[in-house]
């Protein structure tokens, strides 16, 4: 009997993990990896690019607006999106996972994420891309400058890509005659 019981045990377990979820595990990833920090994070990483869009946006609708208050709007709608977005990325980005993972690979990433080092790898993605976002503005700089550099050069030497227009390498070379 000891025996009958211990296989059929036996059985369940290897069924069970036969059984996976993978709706079940992408959403367990996505609920600890899509979170309000990360996304905080990324809205932070592009605050000047927000802030200039609202500066932009309000003379072609005839204001005039601060840099201050570009910024006050933009802190707000971020705030006001943050938990919505979370919510919609969420359900799409679960979508993503079963689509583009196995359930095996998916099942073995929320093992993963479920243990403590997972759990410790998930909560600090906030502060990881903060730090990113650092690091990315401290190296592209630099690599920015020398590739407009070579990029201005091949324009003015009339070096376009295959099927660049005439009229857009005139248009783009008048740019940078000066």
């Amino acid at each position: 009997m000891r025996a009958l019981l211990a296989s059929t045990l036996a059985f369940g377990v290897i069924a069970a993990d036969g059984w996976a979820d993978p709706a079940a595990d992408a959403q367990v990833i996505v609920n600890m990896t899509v979170t309000e920090d990360v996304m905080a994070a990324s809205f932070a990483a592009m605050a000047d690019l927000i802030v200039s869009s609202f500066e932009g946006q309000a003379p072609k609708a005839g204001n005039e607006l601060s840099p201050e208050a570009a910024r006050f709007i933009s802190e707000m709608m971020i705030a006001e999106m943050l938990p919505l977005l979370v919510t919609e990325l969420r359900h799409e980005m679960a979508r993503a996972y079963i689509t583009t993972l196995s359930p095996e690979s998916m099942s073995a990433f929320r093992q993963f994420l479920e243990t403590p080092a997972g759990t410790e790898w998930a909560e600090a993605q906030g502060d990881l891309l903060r730090a990113a976002s650092l690091i990315g503005q401290e190296v592209a700089e630099p690599v920015a400058i020398d590739a407009v550099n070579v990029m201005i050069s091949n324009i003015l030497a009339g070096k376009f890509p295959d099927g660049t227009p005439e009229a857009v390498q005139a248009e783009v070379r008048g740019l940078f005659k000066n």
